[in-house]
């Protein structure tokens, strides 16, 4: 298995767990009240892997954003996706956009910052949401007064960030995607 892990200012793009880049906008997420993680066109994942021991020193900051699109909505049916990092042992929401009765056509784009505190098995990370805009534009941040929020993270363990969503009435008009998902080591 072949990690992307992230480690250079380049933005490093979502790929599988055979190292297969993927390609953007991923398969639709659609007629499900299912919470699912956005797939490529094979069913797989869409994920973005951080190599076990990836973060080397405090303070060290990753930066992961997002971009979902709404390919059609039926009539007032909500759309919620989140961001989720993986290590094994616990699993972090890095954000959630509000549930909202989404337009045909609309569109988000959510950077996320996760900065080293403390390293270890039980290490921690300070989360940031530099820019959150939530579809059609609405400027939104997550919750605490500062956008920020403190994780436990394993970082001797191989982590995998993901995006996932949820439309709350299964329909055949309710089509989503990820037309961009990529991260970066500032």
């Amino acid at each position: 298995m072949a990690d992307t892990q992230i480690k250079s200012f380049q933005p490093t793009h979502a790929r599988r767990s055979d190292g297969v880049r993927l390609a953007c906008p991923s398969a639709e997420h659609a007629n499900t009240t299912t919470l699912g993680i956005f797939e490529d066109a094979d069913a797989s994942d869409v994920r973005l892997y951080l190599a076990a021991d990836t973060a080397k020193k405090v303070g060290q900051t990753f930066e992961f954003t997002f971009v979902p699109y709404v390919v059609d909505n039926n009539s007032t049916d909500t759309l919620v996706c989140r961001m989720v990092m993986d290590d094994g042992t616990n699993t972090n929401v890095l954000y959630t956009t509000t549930a909202k009765d989404v337009g045909d056509g609309e569109t988000g784009s959510i950077t996320v910052r996760v900065e080293v505190i403390t390293l270890g098995s039980s290490g921690t990370a300070r989360l940031y949401v530099t820019g959150a805009h939530n579809f059609a534009g609405t400027y939104i941040l997550a919750d605490g007064a500062a956008g920020e929020s403190t994780v436990t993270v394993d970082w001797t363990a191989q982590a995998n960030v993901y995006v996932d969503a949820d439309w709350s009435v299964a329909h055949a008009d309710n089509q989503a995607r990820l037309d961009a998902f990529w991260g970066r080591l500032l």
